[in-house]
C-alpha cells in the first residue's frame, strides 16, 4: 500500500524510482503464496486504492495471474468467499477500469473456470464501450 501511495506522487525525472517500485510492488505480489492471496486481496473492500494499479497494466496482469493461480492450488470456489463471491468480481471490474486490457485464448483457457468467465465477461464488456 506504501508503494502506491510513493508511486502516484508526481515526481519530476525520476524514472529510475518509479521503475524500481513498480518491481519491488511487482516482486512482492509474485511472492505471495498461494494461501495468502485471498486475505491480501479482501483488503480490496476496505481500500481499494492500497491493492490495485491505476496505472501498471503489468502489475495488475500479474495480480490477475496470481489470483488464477492461488484459485487453482488452493481450490476456493465455494462458499461466499470464493472466486464466485464478489470480492473477486469486483476486483476484476477495478483491475480492467484501470487498466483495460484483453487474454490471448491460450492464456484464458488456463485459467479456472469460474475465474475464465469473470475475465470473458469483462472482455465482452470493454468491446461494447
Amino acid at each position: 500500500s506504501h508503494l502506491h501511495t510513493l508511486a502516484a506522487v508526481a515526481q519530476t525525472n525520476q524514472n529510475q524510482l518509479h521503475l524500481c517500485v513498480e518491481s519491488t510492488a511487482l516482486r512482492l505480489i509474485t511472492a505471495l503464496g498461494s494461501s495468502e492471496v485471498q486475505p491480501q486481496f479482501t483488503r480490496f473492500l476496505s481500500d481499494p486504492k492500497t491493492v490495485l494499479s491505476a496505472e501498471s497494466e503489468e502489475l495488475n496482469r500479474a495480480l490477475i495471474l496470481t489470483l488464477a493461480r492461488a484459485t487453482h492450488v488452493t481450490d476456493f470456489f465455494t462458499g461466499s468467499d470464493s472466486i464466485q463471491g464478489t470480492w473477486c468480481k469486483d476486483i476484476l471490474q477495478t483491475i480492467m477500469s484501470f487498466t483495460p486490457h484483453n487474454w490471448a485464448s491460450h492464456t484464458l483457457s488456463c485459467f479456472p473456470g469460474p475465474l475464465q468467465t469473470l475475465l470473458i465477461l469483462g472482455e465482452l464488456a470493454l468491446r461494447k464501450t
